[in-house]
């Protein structure tokens, strides 16, 4: 009979003293729910609603060795009150050292214990609200506030942290929080004051509810039919053209909810719009892309009244037109075409073209940002992204099909072993060296690492492998990647590829909020290809990518056209970059 280890023992031990600690070093250092709030968090007569964090000092107290309050995996919550919230009668010091002290005394005086409170705008505390951070390696870190609305992270390494509350409703501030080797305790309270909320209604000229007049006319059947935006500027005639999905978060507004059933509730009203930024907004509706209407709203408006006459929305669609003739001889081909707009593919939109002349004419389509693809048996099959203006023709001209070819070849490991992975695959414009990427289709490498992906136009590509598909119980791995490789199959089927897959450094921008229109950045890499991309500050006030070492070239256009460069030098290491953008920007972000 084996002996058995003592090991999972101690963990157990350890856990338990964790949670031992967490409970004291919360109990001795926040009030108790039932407690008033503190003078601190109590609203001042001149403060804002819009009042986003409050700070206090705190003492400076290390953790002991066994707090681990917040991991990638677990939460818990901890806190205390800083000095201008301690009661008079108990100094906070002596509080905290002896719940410290009890545990066996300060043993780490290099990481901190970030927590605090958080509140609406009336010092009420709120729970349940999620308070998450980004690691430098890009892990995250998350907890919630208990009833009271006390939360805890920690024990945190000395740097730079960007910490976020999220929850539904109400405006969530970002915290930037710098730790040293004599921070210790370190007390942040948050503000969250309530969202606007704005019922967005839908009737038609003769004042019915315009939705189900819509859905029976066949004028609503896919999400992006109709969807409502807010924006800080006026928007023009179409907008984001960058984005796949309407009803995604776009601008500054997010739709809270959706038609009900509620009897209570206007029949007329579309969606519930929560506005994330305080002062005057533009509440647009948009039909694919296209700008109907557009209202400004001020903080004090609850409801906002959209007129929709079905005929303009039938007017809105286009044709988009092409022939279809074979590349080596010019002869007319039967060929399939089809529209794939971003947010919905209706597979009635694919028809056969007329094979003795080869043109094709796809009509009533909605406008916008679509994929037309042509097929034809024995050639290559052409894609091609388009943007169809409203009521408008779109003429391809001649598309000329050729004959496909393949790329084939292996993936290996740094260690040289075989290795399953996901690729990206895009056509490469040798003159603007842009990339298009192959949209629709799925490229994988086999489980001995092998792949040939056929049917391709004959030209160049970049090829990349952009991650480790999951495979129980290993998740998928998107930091394993390659260096992207350029291709050159103008002249027939490529062999014998080799692609080696090494692991990327997680590298983080932090930009603090900006406001739309984001700046858009490219990282490119020493052969000039662009490795990574991402919106700067969209959504989050920190940034990030993952990066093979070596050295980039970052490219930013700003909303305002303007193009920013930046070096950077990527090692092994996570790393932070600062990338000294103004605040504000102009026009439209580029797509």
């Amino acid at each position: 009979m084996g002996v058995v280890s003592p090991a999972p023992w101690r963990a157990w031990l350890t856990a338990a003293a964790a949670a031992v600690v967490t409970f004291l070093v919360v109990r001795a250092l926040l009030p108790d729910r039932e407690q008033a709030a503190p003078a601190a968090l109590r609203p001042e007569a001149a403060r804002s609603d819009n009042a986003s964090v409050l700070e206090a000092d705190a003492p400076l107290v290390a953790p002991p060795r066994s707090l681990t309050i917040a991991s990638a995996s677990e939460s818990a919550v901890v806190p205390e009150e800083s000095a201008s919230h301690r009661p008079e009668s108990e100094p906070l010091t002596n509080r905290a050292a002896a719940a410290v002290e009890a545990q066996g005394g300060p043993l780490e005086p290099r990481s901190a214990l970030l927590y605090g409170k958080v509140v609406d705008a009336r010092a009420v505390a709120l729970g349940s609200v999620l308070v998450h951070l980004r690691t430098p390696d890009g892990s995250m870190i998350s907890t919630r506030s208990d009833a009271a609305g006390r939360y805890a992270l920690g024990p945190l390494a000395i740097g730079s942290w960007t910490v976020t509350p999220y929850a539904e409703g109400r405006h969530c501030p970002v915290l930037k929080v710098e730790i040293d080797g004599d921070t210790g305790f370190l007390r942040r309270d948050l503000v969250l004051p309530a969202q606007q909320a704005v019922r967005i209604l839908v009737v038609t000229r003769g004042g019915e509810p315009a939705v189900p007049i819509l859905r029976e006319a066949g004028l609503f059947s896919d999400p992006a039919a109709l969807a409502p935006v807010a924006t800080l500027e006026r928007p023009g005639e179409m907008i984001g053209l960058e984005q796949e999905d309407l009803w995604q978060p776009l601008g500054v507004g997010t739709v809270v909810s959706w038609q009900s059933s509620d009897a209570e509730r206007d029949p007329a009203e579309f969606v519930r719009l929560a506005i994330h930024e305080s002062g005057p907004t533009w509440i647009s509706l948009v039909s694919h892309h296209c700008v109907l209407a557009t209202r400004r709203v001020t903080e004090e408006v609850e409801e906002v009244r959209f007129v929709v006459d079905p005929d303009e929305l039938r007017a809105l669609r286009g044709t988009v037109q092409a022939t279809i003739v074979d590349a080596e001889t010019g002869a007319p081909l039967s060929a399939r075409v089809a529209l794939d707009t971003w947010a919905h593919f209706d597979e009635r939109s694919a028809l056969d073209n007329d094979p003795s002349t080869g043109a094709s004419s796809l009509e009533d389509v909605p406008p916008g940002p679509l994929w037309w693809t042509a097929r034809a048996e024995g050639r290559a099959d052409f894609f091609r992204e388009v943007v169809l203006p409203k009521g408008g023709l779109l003429d391809l001209g001649v598309i000329r099909l050729q004959r496909p070819v393949a790329l084939a070849g292996s993936v290996r490991d740094a260690d040289g072993q075989p290795i399953e992975s996901v690729f990206r695959l895009g056509t490469l414009d040798a003159t603007t060296g842009a990339v298009a990427a192959i949209e629709g289709r799925r490229f994988a490498s086999d489980p001995d690492g092998r792949f040939r992906i056929e049917g391709l136009a004959p030209t160049q590509y970049v090829l990349q492998v952009a991650g480790v598909p999951a495979r129980p119980p290993r998740p998928f791995d998107p930091r394993l990647r390659s260096a992207p490789m350029t291709v050159d199959a103008r002249s027939g089927d490529v062999e014998e590829l080799r692609l080696t897959v090494t692991a990327t450094t997680h590298v983080t921008f932090p930009t603090g909020k900006l406001e739309e229109p984001w700046p858009f950045l490219e990282a490119i890499d020493e052969n000039g290809l662009a490795a990574d991309t991402t919106w700067v500050g969209r959504w989050f006030a920190e940034s990030w990518i993952d990066l093979l070492p070596g050295d980039y070239a970052l490219r930013i256009r700003m909303g305002d056209g303007s193009v920013l460069q930046r070096e950077l030098t990527v090692g092994a290491e996570p790393l932070q970059f600062d990338l000294n953008l103004a605040v504000d920007a102009g026009a439209p972000a580029p797509r």
